[in-house]
């Protein structure tokens, strides 16, 4: 899952719960941990921390290496993540 912050998006609109926060990109990996709730948890996992998720982002593999590589575009720029193969976790069923 990924997920992440704008910054200052909601312009003065004090309803933002941080709306000087950092903006910040995270991905959360899924992995099972039978004591949890559900037999699994949400570990987070920091991307960038200036770029924000911004209110486009798309996921595709962009360079052709089997790795998913991440674009955000937001009021800071448009950035592009490339990715390792292999460091995204496989789906074990």
């Amino acid at each position: 899952m990924i997920v992440g912050k704008s910054f200052f998006h909601h312009l003065e609109i004090y309803g933002d719960p941080d709306l000087y926060g950092p903006p910040v990109l995270y991905m959360y990996r899924t992995v099972r941990n039978p004591s949890a709730p559900g037999g699994a948890e949400f570990v987070p996992e920091l991307i960038n921390n200036r770029s924000g998720v911004g209110s486009q982002f798309a996921v595709a593999d962009l360079n052709n290496d089997g790795a998913p590589d991440i674009v955000v575009s937001s009021g800071l720029g448009t950035f592009v993540f490339f990715t390792k193969p292999g460091s995204w976790p496989k789906n074990k069923r």
